[in-house]
């Protein structure tokens, strides 16, 4: 399996698996996060391949139009982006001011914390 989608699926799967049925998350995690093959999954779950694969086809189908509607991974991953930079500059131009520091990682967890 290609990585770069792997990691795009399970990124997907952490702003958007709430959104899809219990069937569909589990046999993503299963396949996309803990690299079990659609005939592993499909005997632990007691379901045909056909039925693994299509749940899974459709649940990435699902996460992509989530994406493509509501923006959660781009805009978290652009809101990272611009932190970063605001550290940078920051640590550039105000490196000795430990209160600027503080607040930024505070609006930095914040996110990451709600």
């Amino acid at each position: 399996m290609d990585i770069t989608k792997k990691n795009d699926v399970n990124a997907l799967l952490d702003f958007y698996g709430g959104l899809l049925t219990l069937k569909q998350r589990r046999y993503l995690v299963a396949y996309f996060a803990d690299d079990l093959s659609i005939v592993e999954i499909a005997e632990n779950e007691q379901v045909s391949r056909q039925a693994v694969s299509d749940n899974i086809h459709r649940g990435v189908d699902l996460l992509k139009h989530y994406e493509t509607i509501l923006h959660l991974q781009r805009d978290y991953v652009a809101r990272r982006g611009m932190e970063h930079q605001l550290e940078h500059w920051i640590d550039a131009h105000y490196n000795d001011d430990a209160t600027l520091k503080q607040r930024l990682n505070m609006l930095i967890n914040y996110e990451e914390t709600d």
